[in-house]
C-alpha cells in the first residue's frame, strides 16, 4: 500500500466564494480525494465557503484559518511570524500549492515552505496583474527573483495572467492552466430559471446578470451606471447582483442616489450561484481586470448573451455571443444590451426557443476533467 500525496491549498484571501475558491473546488472534485490525495486548506483570514470546506473535510482534510482580521491594502509581508509559525509545526506535506493574486503573498508563503522543507512549492496566479509605475515594476522583478528561488513549479490560469504577473525568466517555465468548470451543471436549466425568478419576483422582466465579488477590480459601479442609462429608455429591464464584498453597503448608497432602486437587485452570496446563469438574460463582466474569469466561462456554457471589458484576455471567448467592450463608454454597453433584449431576447420568447441552442460554444478546454489533469500530473511527479 502507498502513501496518499499530502497536498496543502494555500489561499491568500479569505476562503468565501470567489474565483479562486471556485477554481479549487473544481480542481478538488476532479481528483481521487481520500484515495490517492489527502488536501488541507490553509487561510490567515477565515473560510466560510461551505462547498470546499465541506468537500474536504468529507475527505479526511484539514481546514486552517488563523481568524487574522482581513484588509484588503495590508502588507502581506506582516504575516511572516504567523506564517513562519504555522510551518513550524505543519510541514509534513509534499506539496504545497499557493493561490493568490499577491505576488508578495506567493513569496512568504513560499520562502517558509522551503524553510521548513516542502519539497514542490507552487505558485498560481489566478489574476492578470498591473504595474504601471517604475516602482511598481521594480517591486516586481524584486519579488520575481524570490520567486525564482523558492518556487518551483509556476501556474496561470491564462497566457495573460502568467505574462503580467511573472517576470520573462518565470514566464519560460510557466504553465496555462484554464479554470475548469463542470460543463453540465451549468447548462441552461428551465427549472431553475422559474425557480430564481419566481423567488426574487423578477417576472418577465429582461435581467442582466453580474456575479463575484464586489470589489474595485469587478467594476461594479460602471455597471450601476449601465443600468442607469437603460433604465431612462426601458424600465422593464432589471440588474441581478449576486455576490458580496467590501463595496456592498457604497453600491447600496450608489442604487438610492441614482433612483435605480427599482431596477436593481442585490442577491448577496449565494451557494448555488450556478442556478442564477439560468435565469438571468444578458451576462455582463465589466472588470478593470482579471486573470481568466470562470463566471465568463460558465455564463457562456449557460447559453448567454456575454458582454465582457476589453482589459480582459481574449482567451474567455469560447462562444459567438460574447462581445469585448470598452469601459470607458457607458453608452456602448447600455445600447448593446437594449440591442440584446429587443433582438435575440424578444426572438427567443415569441418562438419559445431553448436559448442554449442559439450560439456556438466551444467549452471543451474548460472542462474540468480535462484542464486540472494536468495538475494531478504535476502533484504526482
Amino acid at each position: 500500500m502507498f502513501d496518499m500525496i499530502r497536498v496543502l491549498e494555500m489561499f491568500g484571501d479569505p476562503i468565501t466564494y470567489g474565483g479562486q475558491e471556485s477554481v479549487v473546488y473544481n480542481m478538488l472534485s476532479t481528483f481521487p480525494l481520500g484515495n490517492e490525495f489527502n488536501i488541507d486548506l490553509f487561510t490567515p483570514y477565515f473560510a466560510n465557503n461551505d462547498y470546499l470546506v465541506k468537500l474536504v473535510r468529507d475527505n479526511n482534510g484539514n481546514v486552517f484559518q488563523l481568524g487574522i482580521e482581513f484588509k484588503t491594502n495590508d502588507n502581506r509581508f506582516m504575516l511572516y511570524k504567523y506564517i513562519n509559525s504555522f510551518f513550524s509545526s505543519h510541514n509534513n506535506y509534499d506539496v504545497v500549492h499557493i493561490h493568490t493574486g499577491s505576488l508578495s503573498t506567493m513569496v512568504l508563503y513560499s520562502i517558509f515552505a522551503k524553510k521548513y522543507g516542502i519539497k514542490k512549492v507552487m505558485v498560481h496566479s489566478h489574476i492578470a496583474a498591473i504595474h504601471k509605475s517604475l516602482l511598481a515594476q521594480f517591486i516586481r522583478f524584486m519579488l520575481c527573483e524570490l520567486l525564482y528561488k523558492f518556487a518551483d513549479v509556476y501556474l496561470g490560469c491564462s497566457r495573460n495572467a502568467i505574462e503580467t504577473k511573472f517576470t520573462k525568466k518565470i514566464q519560460k517555465k510557466a504553465i496555462v492552466v484554464y479554470n475548469g468548470i463542470n460543463i453540465d451543471k451549468f447548462r441552461f436549466n428551465i427549472s431553475y430559471r422559474k425557480e430564481i425568478r419566481d423567488k426574487l419576483n423578477i417576472g418577465d422582466r429582461f435581467a442582466i446578470g453580474i456575479l463575484g465579488r464586489l470589489s474595485r477590480q469587478k467594476n461594479v459601479f460602471f455597471a450601476l451606471d449601465i443600468i442607469s442609462e437603460i433604465y431612462k429608455i426601458d424600465r422593464s429591464v432589471v440588474l441581478l447582483i449576486v455576490g458580496a464584498g467590501e463595496l456592498e453597503e457604497e453600491l447600496i448608497k450608489a442604487v438610492s442616489d441614482k433612483c435605480i432602486v427599482d431596477c436593481v437587485i442585490f442577491a448577496g452570496n449565494q451557494v448555488d450561484n450556478y442556478k442564477y446563469y439560468s435565469a438571468f438574460d444578458a451576462f455582463i463582466l465589466p472588470s478593470i481586470y482579471e486573470g481568466l474569469p470562470v463566471t465568463s466561462i460558465e455564463a457562456q456554457v449557460s447559453g448567454l448573451s456575454t458582454l465582457i471589458s476589453n482589459c480582459i484576455t481574449s482567451e474567455c471567448k469560447i462562444s459567438n455571443g460574447t462581445k469585448f467592450l470598452p469601459i470607458d463608454n457607458v453608452k456602448v454597453w447600455s445600447d448593446e444590451l437594449l440591442n440584446i433584449k429587443n433582438n435575440y431576447y424578444n426572438v427567443l420568447k415569441s418562438h419559445n426557443i431553448d436559448r442554449i441552442n442559439n450560439y456556438t460554444i466551444d467549452f471543451e478546454k474548460f472542462d474540468r476533467n480535462i484542464t486540472f489533469k494536468k495538475v494531478e500530473d504535476i502533484y504526482k511527479s
